[in-house]
Order: structure tokens, then sequence, then C-alpha cells
């Protein structure tokens, strides 16, 4: 019963509601990567939101969907451990429970942190 406590709590610990607080919009028709901040429990994420993303139908291309105000759920992948990101947003999860890369996620990456 102790593990299993334990495991629910690491998985809640993992996936948790950011707010986004900052967001700088390009003049350029091309953008690659969207500027954002997130804040969550006291610290704000200064991060890159991948802003063209494959989804299932080849002919469409998916933007970077974070604007101020919205509150998200996140997960948190610490050294870019898993898909090379540090932050993935959303609600589409793969077979695991996971938040995966593709399609309506959002993709960060975290380039600095402040407490």
């Amino acid at each position: 019963m102790m593990l299993l406590s334990l495991v629910a709590y690491e998985r809640h610990k993992r996936h948790a509601r950011y707010k986004v607080v900052g967001r700088t919009n390009s003049e350029s028709s091309l953008v690659f990567e969207v500027p954002v901040v997130l804040e969550h429990d006291g610290h704000k994420y200064y991060a890159r939101c991948n802003n063209i993303k494959g989804v299932e139908n080849p002919n469409v291309t998916q933007h970077c969907e974070l604007h101020v105000g919205m509150t998200v759920e996140c997960e948190l992948f610490t050294s870019r451990d898993v898909n090379g990101y540090d932050l993935i947003c959303g609600s589409k999860r793969n077979k695991d429970g996971n938040l995966d890369t593709y399609g309506e996620n959002e993709l960060l990456y975290v380039d600095r942190e402040e407490y």
C-alpha cells in the first residue's frame, strides 16, 4: 500500500498546472519557436514553445496555442530525458498515461527558471 501511495504521489508531482503569464509574438511569417513564460508553484519558467508541429494529417501544421491567462497541465522532464523537451503541456496522453509529443500538446524548451 505504501508503494502504491508513493507512485501516486510521484505521478501527481510530475503532472501539474502551469499558468501562462507571458508570450512574445513575432511579426515574421515563419516562426519556429514562440517565447513564453509559465508560472507554477512560485517559479517562473522562461521557455520556447515549438511552433511547427506535425499532426496525423500531413497537410496540417499545429502551432503553439499557449496564450497569456491560460492554465494548462504540464509534465516537467529533468535534463530533457524524454524526447528532448523540458516541458510538455496539454491533454493528449500515450499508452503509459504520460503527455506525448505528438499533435496538440505543447512542446517546450526551458531556457531558465526563476525562484
